[in-house]
């Protein structure tokens, strides 16, 4: 249990042969007021293991007739008990919105069963991870370079004199101008290469000898304060 994520909606379900009861303070915050019948000792390990594995049982949160919660009848229907239950999350307990027992159901055995059928309402809220596209860096330091500089500007100068003879044409192609334009300037410029890209620290300070000694000392002296 302590392997799993806690990002992972973890969901246990089933006849745990327990009779859980109700919440009998606020320290056995992992069920519910809605809960049926007199706690055994199964009930008392499911309560622990809930709460060691940050559970909530989630069909003793929602209140409904005591037909609608009991999962368990006897065969002669005699006998009622609620020991069929719901295990979730803590941290995703809010998208469980309704579980109660539905006795109409079909078990799917000959002689039908003698639990009913447990259904939850579970609503999710699921938002997809935006990828942002890399971002390029141009070198314009090769704008340093008169002959790279003065065809950037009669690029730029050629595009916007063609715009500028009709402000319609110009506002519809604005956009499209501006992609454009985006691989004009990868071929002049073209990236930064990672031999470009420098650090914070120059070469000269990374190497300066006795830097190491000036922290130890400033380390010493403010401990000593």
């Amino acid at each position: 249990m302590n392997k799993i994520p806690r990002k992972d909606i973890l969901v246990i379900g089933g006849d745990f042969n327990a009779r859980i009861g109700t919440r009998l303070n606020d320290s056995e915050w992992a069920i519910g007021n809605h809960g049926l019948g007199d706690r055994c000792i199964n009930g008392v390990r499911l309560l622990m293991f809930s709460m060691l594995n940050n559970l909530n049982v989630a069909n003793t949160w929602f209140k409904h007739k005591p037909c609608h919660t009991y999962t368990w009848r006897s065969r002669d229907g005699r006998t009622n008990a609620q020991i069929d239950y719901l295990l979730v999350s803590r941290h995703w307990k809010s998208m469980i919105k309704d579980s109660r027992v539905y006795r109409g159901a079909d078990t799917g055995s000959k002689s039908g069963s003698d639990h009913l059928l447990l259904k939850s309402k579970v609503r999710f809220r699921l938002s997809s991870k935006k990828v942002s596209a890399p971002r390029r860096i141009l070198d314009t330091t090769k704008l340093k370079l008169p002959e790279i500089k003065e065809t950037f500007m009669l690029e730029l100068t050629n595009r916007f004199t063609a715009l500028q003879d009709n402000d319609r044409e110009f506002k519809t192609n604005q956009c499209s101008s501006q992609q454009s334009g985006v691989p004009s300037c990868s071929q002049l410029f073209g990236p930064y290469s990672s031999a470009q890209l420098q650090t914070y620290m120059s070469t000269h300070t990374s190497h300066t000898k006795g830097i190491g000694q000036l922290l130890a000392l400033r380390h010493e002296v403010q401990r000593r304060l």
